[in-house]
């Protein structure tokens, strides 16, 4: 029972000695840090920091998110898991199920979605 990851938004954050301190509490109590990143500094930042998992936060559409990740430099060994957040919009369409798609497609390991696909009956 409990927790097993934290979500901590490098934005919010901001300061790199303390989102060190974040990312070593959660491996010491054993809980996945889950990073969140809106950009591409904020990206290599947080891998740069020792992140294992980075969740790509308020961007819209396929290459908006792409972009945040694409050039990561990630040191030799180490594995770097990605989640594209997808964004539910208004219309009730089908465009988040197909930018769930979309992102797999091109590398997300994970997309962390609203209620949309349920709306969405698929």
């Amino acid at each position: 029972y409990g927790a097993h990851a934290a979500v901590i938004s490098l934005g919010i954050v901001g300061n790199a000695d303390v989102m060190t301190t974040l990312l070593k509490a959660c491996q010491a109590v054993n809980i996945e840090a889950i990073v969140a990143v809106s950009t591409k500094e904020e990206a290599q930042q947080a891998v740069d920091l020792g992140a294992k998992i980075l969740s790509v936060v308020n961007i819209n559409g396929v290459d908006g998110k792409m972009e945040v990740i694409q050039d990561l430099v990630i040191p030799e060994g180490r594995t770097i898991t990605t989640i594209a957040n997808i964004i539910a919009r208004m219309d009730k369409g089908l465009e988040e199920v197909e930018e769930a798609w979309a992102c797999r497609d091109k590398g997300f390991n994970c997309a962390w979605i609203s209620d949309a696909l349920y709306k969405a009956g698929n």
